[in-house]
């Protein structure tokens, strides 16, 4: 069957959509046909038109869900075609169905899930009880229960890459995305790891590894068809033990070399982690910071380290000369400006490479979006969920909502230059306005070019990014 996959553009334009490419792969190896298309875009007609697809497929984050939604009704207007809902929104939010002209929502792993419904609806079979999904049916509804999770990652195909080759501004991007495992053993309450394993009681382990020559193989394969300067690890944790660390960086060495970039917890860095990452090419890491305030960070956030380990961890890395990124976040349910700064004075102690901060968004069913509701700063609307929130402002209730958005706008600012922190006390106190989104947007593209990729980029990548965010503001 022919299976077109709807993307949000901005999935597309920064981290490639890996989740849709392992989906496009499984379908291909199943014998069906895929393509992908921008959700709100021209070219959809076209791809209506030409590719004739049976089954549409949206993969959807909260605050896209609205736009996908009407275009998805659109669309049911005029093509007669199955419409499938998946990825985090509908997983945590399945009610999600009862919306007119879906037809079916994905929860959870998605490989298995939608080669055999879309095997049964080739074969004309019934498709109410395929596991993983809730099927609409006559206006009837019908929610079935989640297979047991893939536990041999290796047996999955490699992500579909020649998925989105005809974007020739992503066929010349020199970093491409990778995953060296699937889950999370932590619970942070800002994160949906929590939730996913509630849903996947009993239904195998979370935290899931792909061999260390599985994941070579595929970087080989990548490196070989593609430009590819630099390898990209977007796991939730990269480093789960030192002695798989050891495997990879030995591996790795000898057989890529390419500088790499990942994430990590503070916690599981040592002396000897930093040495395995230095000899393997590490080049930067992304670190969670959070909250420089305790109570907040342990308590609130379920985040268990401590000032010390956070400044210790940098440091040594820094000592290796490995690139650190550190995440934060603001407007946290019961914070106020005196904690948020002390989110400035740990970053500014920590010295990251580049510091990064989104501002708390209260997804569907967060431990810390119940907090939210707890505390009467969250009514529970997520339809007030629009777009990428994090990148702009807060929809809760904070006592210093307009100067918590503002010094979201300086925070990277204030940490690299610490002596501007008596002017950003004064500025935020300003009524928020274009220009202090421009200062943060420009100092962040600016940034992250500089100190945080290994390679130069083109003149046609630097042209099509400032276009982007010119696009942003003219829009």
């Amino acid at each position: 069957m022919r299976v077109l996959l709807l993307y949000i553009p901005a999935s597309l334009d920064g981290i490639e959509p890996l989740g849709l490419m392992y989906l496009s792969a499984a379908l291909k190896k199943a014998g069906h046909q895929t393509e992908i298309c921008k959700a709100f875009s021209r070219e959809i007609k076209k791809s209506l038109s030409q590719f004739k697809p049976q089954i549409i497929g949206f993969s959807l984050m909260t605050g896209f869900h609205h736009s996908a939604l009407e275009l998805n009704k659109r669309i049911k207007k005029d093509y007669n075609c199955f419409s499938i809902l998946g990825g985090p929104h509908p997983t945590f939010f399945p009610e999600i169905i009862h919306t007119e002209g879906i037809d079916a929502v994905c929860i959870g792993e998605g490989e298995l899930a939608m080669v055999e419904l879309i095997n049964r609806l080739e074969n004309g079979d019934d498709v109410i009880d395929v596991a993983n999904f809730w099927i609409k049916e006559n206006g009837e509804i019908f929610k079935n229960r989640v297979r047991p999770l893939i536990e041999d990652l290796d047996s999955i195909s490699f992500p579909d890459r020649e998925l989105y080759n005809k974007y020739s501004f992503r066929r010349s991007y020199k970093s491409k995305a990778f995953l060296s495992n699937r889950g999370c053993p932590y619970n942070c309450t800002y994160c949906f790891n929590h939730i996913y394993k509630k849903i996947y009681t009993d239904k195998g382990k979370v935290l899931r590894l792909r061999s260390i020559d599985n994941i070579i193989e595929e970087i080989k394969e990548v490196k070989e068809s593609y430009p590819l300067e630099c390898v990209w690890f977007i796991d939730d944790v990269f480093i789960t033990t030192e002695e798989r660390l050891r495997e990879f960086s030995e591996k790795y060495k000898e057989t890529i070399g390419l500088p790499y970039m990942c994430l990590a917890r503070v916690e599981s860095i040592t002396r000897e982690v930093c040495k395995l990452l230095k000899a393997s090419n590490c080049d930067l890491i992304s670190m969670g910071i959070e909250t420089g305030n305790d109570y907040l960070r342990r308590e609130v956030l379920q985040r268990k380290m401590s000032k010390e380990n956070i400044i210790n961890a940098f440091q040594m890395l820094r000592e290796e000369g490995i690139k650190t990124l550190s995440q934060n976040l603001i407007g946290i349910p019961g914070e106020g400006l005196a904690e948020a700064f002390e989110t400035i004075q740990l970053n500014i102690s920590s010295q990251p490479t580049v510091p990064h901060i989104c501002i708390f968004t209260p997804y569907p069913k967060l431990a810390l979006t119940e907090k939210a509701k707890e505390l009467g700063v969250f009514p529970g609307n997520f339809d007030q969920i629009v777009g990428e929130m994090s990148t702009s402002k807060s929809i809760l209730k904070l006592k210093d909502k307009y100067q918590l958005e503002n010094l979201h706008k300086f925070f990277a600012i204030g940490v690299r230059f610490p002596f501007l922190l008596p002017l950003i006390k004064f500025l935020i106190k300003i009524p928020a306005n274009f220009f202090y989104k421009f200062i943060r947007d420009i100092w962040q593209g600016y940034s992250w070019r500089k100190y945080c990729y290994p390679f130069r980029m083109s003149f046609y990548e630097n042209l099509k990014l400032g276009w982007g965010l010119l696009l942003r503001y003219i829009q």
